[in-house]
């Protein structure tokens, strides 16, 4: 039999070396190809940073040195929460160094928030720093609920320093709040853009400082005076007369000095997007100018309406909230004496009957059952869950 010659038409021996050469342009383990590079780290980063929260974003800083410079970019914190800087760094003294050292460093440069609700620690040294910073001039939002070190100079200085103008400031519970804070804040860039702002429980207020608001913040659309004794009509004469055609939410809780006089200020604007408002303990205000409210344009944008301890109210108003209103959703005559059985068969037929949630008839003596021993309330108003508003 004749050999055959080396290289014959057998397969295998064919491919072996083309395999062999197919092995010898493998990359070495490790190697990455030049074509399938890593993903740069400044990427991971742009992608992950804005997902984390601040903690998160504070673990971030000590992964590497690319990660910490990306990641203290300002435009990753916009938001300055003082409660968890307290809360990680506890003592009398402790927590505002750290405070001020944070509102001074660059991290912090394009602030649109601070929220200090509730910090004891925090005084107008605190307050001046934040105003002397550079993220003064980008805030937007503030909150100084209970912050009780603070004084109305300090809070004056803050919004004074807000120079692109606030479009939320909250002063809940500050009781050294004066009418001259409110009067800057009428003569500041931020009269422009204010559009929600919290006073309740500022006792010091006067007519003087609250009317200055109304008539220079003219977009403002949220605006909450509960439990401020010294204000009267012409607060709320001012705030219907200069608010009240695109006022959204009205807080009027415990002012027991407003009167029928003020509120027809605000029936007179006719407002269109009024959803909430609240006179609970305006002892004065009677059935004719809620009424009048009810009969505006709000008649279709009222959601919530709170009348408790209005003791002067009697069926008039619940009649014409049942004639006009068509999208209420939460009700309370709670202690009034003058709403019967009247009110409760006209809002039963009419369209609030299906759109109620919650409905707060405790104390109404007059009404029966309104302490709901038996189903007929509910079978009345069959999509109220809340009954209880006040206890």
């Amino acid at each position: 039999s004749k050999e055959e010659p080396t290289g014959g038409n057998n397969t295998g021996d064919i491919m072996r070396p083309a395999a062999a050469a197919a092995e010898s342009k493998e990359e070495p383990t490790g190697v990455v190809p030049p074509d399938k590079k890593r993903p740069e780290p400044v990427v991971l980063v742009d992608g992950v940073v804005p997902y984390l929260d601040v903690a998160s974003r504070g673990r971030a800083l000590g992964v590497c040195r690319t990660w910490r410079t990306e990641t203290a970019k300002p435009a990753w914190w916009p938001d300055l929460d003082a409660r968890r800087v307290f809360a990680a760094y506890p003592g009398p003294t402790l927590g505002s160094t750290v405070l001020r050292r944070l509102v001074a460093s660059p991290r912090f440069a394009l602030l649109e928030s601070v929220n200090l609700e509730a910090c004891k620690q925090v005084t107008d040294a605190e307050i001046k720093a934040i105003a002397e910073s550079r993220g003064a001039t980008t805030l937007r939002a503030v909150n100084l609920n209970a912050a009780h070190g603070v004084t109305s100079r300090g809070v004056e200085h803050l919004i004074r320093a807000c120079s692109r103008g606030l479009e939320s400031l909250s002063l809940y519970w500050q009781p050294r709040l004066e009418d001259g804070a409110l009067i800057a804040l009428s003569q500041s860039p931020s009269r422009k853009t204010l559009k929600r702002l919290n006073l309740a429980g500022c006792q010091r207020l006067t007519d003087r400082g609250v009317e200055a608001v109304a008539r220079t913040c003219t977009v403002l659309t949220k605006l909450d005076i509960t439990r401020c004794p010294r204000l009267t009509d012409a607060t709320l004469s001012a705030i219907g007369e200069a608010l009240g055609r695109n006022l959204e939410e009205l807080v009027c809780y415990a002012d027991s000095a407003l009167t029928d006089a003020g509120l027809a200020h605000l029936a007179n604007a006719r407002p269109r997007r009024l959803a909430r408002l609240d006179l609970c303990g305006a002892r004065e205000i009677t059935s004719a100018s809620i009424a009048a409210v009810v009969a505006s344009p709000a008649r279709w944008t009222l959601r919530e309406l709170n009348l408790s301890w209005c003791v002067a109210i009697d069926d008039r108003a619940g009649l014409a909230l049942a004639r006009h209103c068509k999208r209420l959703e939460s009700l309370s005559f709670h202690g009034i004496l003058g709403i019967t059985d009247a009110t409760v068969d006209a809002l039963a037929a009419s369209p609030v009957a299906t759109t109620l949630t919650t409905l707060d008839v405790n104390g109404c003596a007059r009404i029966t059952d309104y302490r709901r021993a038996t189903d007929r309330l509910h079978r009345l108003f069959p999509r109220v869950a809340v009954w209880v508003v006040h206890r």
